[in-house]
């Protein structure tokens, strides 16, 4: 099931999870149960990126986006400055993220400032720059 490869950048500031082939659900719950553990594990952490370039989204119901975008919101609990950026290239898994980025707003204490989507991988590592200052 492991669709992914995940790497600290930036002097373990930054998180970036890239996800290969198609992914599904709880691919996606079982790297935010990874990135539970890192945020526990990094106090530095400040930026996780999640990265679909090289993916495509299985079939998502509506349930599928909330109860992501709860765990997701369960982020901000353990970091309460934590950014999260997506690279999602393909239009329908875009619009899925955006979906995903109101739920997660809604549910959390993160200000729409912390949750970021962007088409290609070179913008969100910019941002992550400027998060953490490394520009």
């Amino acid at each position: 099931m492991n669709n992914r490869t995940t790497e600290l950048l930036m002097d373990s500031r930054v998180v970036h999870t890239r996800y290969h082939g198609t992914i599904n659900c709880l691919e996606i719950l079982s790297c935010i149960t990874d990135w539970t553990r890192l945020l526990k594990q990094h106090h530095e952490l400040a930026v996780l990126i999640f990265d679909y370039t090289d993916a495509t989204w299985a079939p998502v119901t509506k349930d599928e986006v909330i109860q992501i975008s709860r765990a997701t919101a369960s982020l901000t609990d353990i970091r309460k400055d934590v950014a999260m950026i997506g690279v999602v290239p393909k239009d329908i898994d875009y619009g899925l993220s955006r979906m995903w980025q109101v739920y997660s707003e809604s549910d959390s204490s993160a200000k729409p400032e912390q949750m970021h989507i962007f088409r290609k991988a070179e913008e969100a590592l910019t941002l992550a720059r400027r998060i953490i200052g490394d520009t």
